[in-house]
């Protein structure tokens, strides 16, 4: 961040002040009418408020499907350089999946950009931020992994049966990993956040979690 150095009068002295923060904020319309826009920027204006942080521009992407599709993401994107980072409501409003969050959360830290996180209380300057990445690089992996075996899978049991769509057919039903959901918890990760990176439906893992007890 920026410094500002100034004289303080009747001491001779050198008083170091901070400079405000110049973030942009990113929004995404949610079909989750408890995630729309306004409830986002309300969220992330009192944040700036509290945190001394100056928004220096907004970029909203109105449509639902921008999941998909980002126009003011992507522009928000190639203007990185003029700000100190970008603050965000929570993760899903962020990233398209575990690898697209890894690349941009290692290609913000390349250009030294600062990303914060409201809900789950990530801000890329702390030191435990490196444990969230290390453990979004395992998923990212096997994200990557999973997906070329669904593709090699896919093709074999076309070329078997003929089939057009390829798909494995009576695959395990995923298990839950409790170590990592107990550490994601008391980094204060959502559930449904949670749900997403172990690769289950939030669904599966509320009733998981009802009979863990």
């Amino acid at each position: 961040m920026d410094k500002l150095y100034i004289l303080v009068p009747h001491s001779i002295s050198i008083m170091e002040i901070p400079q405000k923060l110049k973030m942009f904020a990113y929004c995404r319309e949610s079909v989750d009418l408890k995630s729309g826009i306004e409830i986002q920027r309300e969220l992330i204006q009192k944040y700036a408020d509290v945190y001394n942080i100056k928004i220096i521009k907004w970029y909203i992407d109105n449509d639902a499907s921008a999941y998909k599709f980002r126009p003011s993401f992507d522009k928000m994107w190639k203007k990185l350089d003029e700000c100190d980072g970008v603050i965000v409501k929570d993760l899903s409003r962020f990233g398209r999946s575990d690898a697209d969050m890894l690349a941009k959360f290692n290609e913000m830290k390349m250009r030294n950009k600062r990303l914060i996180l409201i809900n789950e209380n990530i801000d890329t300057i702390k030191p435990e931020t490196e444990f969230f990445l290390k453990i979004l690089a395992i998923f990212a992996d096997r994200e990557a992994t999973t997906i070329r075996e669904r593709l090699s899978a896919g093709r074999a049991y076309a070329k078997i049966h003929g089939t057009k769509s390829g798909k494995p057919m009576n695959r395990p039903s995923k298990k839950i990993d409790w170590v990592i959901f107990d550490e994601m918890r008391r980094k204060k990760l959502s559930v449904s956040n949670i749900a997403k990176m172990l690769g289950v439906s939030k669904s599966k893992l509320y009733n998981a979690i009802i009979e863990r007890g």
